[in-house]
């Protein structure tokens, strides 16, 4: 990374591109007496991320598909954010070296507003993630594409 150079990166979009939700838990009478509660200590979390860099190297898209379940699979959500990204001009980072923690990083929030969004739409306490640790997820996650 070049540190006497701007950043050229831009933002062409930030597309939902999946969104599945699913709960055992049928909505019925029952649910005006007791709110469906989650043990969000007992979710669990998946990730996967994919990278297609143009044969140009001048636009990237960035697919981070997260899943969240629970082991008794009462609970299934699904959501998969695509970001596409240009580059006009050399700048301090190239598209392939955002790619591998920027991007993600970047796609996050869009990924934990939508999940806590629907668990939220869907009568159930809010799921809010907490950050993460990208680089250490990039080298942890076996799952991750790189």
């Amino acid at each position: 990374m070049d540190k006497e150079k701007d950043a050229t990166i831009k933002v062409e979009a930030i597309i939902l591109e999946k969104m599945d939700f699913e709960r055992q838990q049928q909505v019925s009478e029952d649910i005006f007496q007791s709110q469906g509660e989650i043990d969000t200590v007992k979710l669990k979390m998946d990730v996967k991320i994919d990278r297609q860099l143009s044969t140009d190297k001048k636009k990237l898209m960035v697919k981070f598909e997260l899943s969240i379940f629970d082991e008794k699979k009462t609970l299934n959500i699904l959501c998969r954010m695509v970001g596409v990204f240009v580059q006009s001009s050399e700048g301090s980072m190239n598209l392939e070296e955002f790619g591998k923690v920027n991007a993600p990083t970047f796609l996050f929030p869009y990924l934990r507003e939508n999940i806590s969004s629907i668990t939220m739409k869907a009568g159930l306490p809010p799921i809010v993630l907490p950050p993460l640790n990208m680089v250490k997820l990039m080298n942890d996650n076996p799952v991750v594409k790189k």
